[in-house]
C-alpha cells in the first residue's frame, strides 16, 4: 500500500496544494518577510525539497520560522 496513494485519496486537495506551493517564487532565507498568519511553507536546497513545515495558530508563519527554524531548535 502507497501511503501517498492513501493521503491523496483522504485529502482531495492535495494535488492542488503541493502544486501551489511548488510554483511559489522561491526567497532566500535571509530576505524573506514572512506573514503573521497561519501557512505553508517549504526549505528547498539545490533545487529539491529538503523540508516541508505548516505554521498554525495566532503566531502564524513568520513565528514559526523563527522560533523554530532559525533558534536553532530544530
Amino acid at each position: 500500500v502507497d501511503p501517498r496513494k492513501i493521503f491523496r485519496e483522504s485529502v482531495p486537495a492535495f494535488d492542488q496544494a503541493m502544486g501551489d506551493l511548488l510554483a511559489a517564487p522561491a526567497v532566500p532565507l535571509g530576505s524573506a518577510d514572512p506573514p503573521c498568519t497561519p501557512g505553508v511553507y517549504a526549505f528547498v536546497h539545490d533545487g529539491s525539497i529538503k523540508y516541508i513545515g505548516e505554521a498554525i495558530g495566532s503566531r502564524g508563519l513568520k513565528d514559526r520560522l523563527l522560533s523554530k527554524h532559525l533558534s536553532g531548535d530544530e
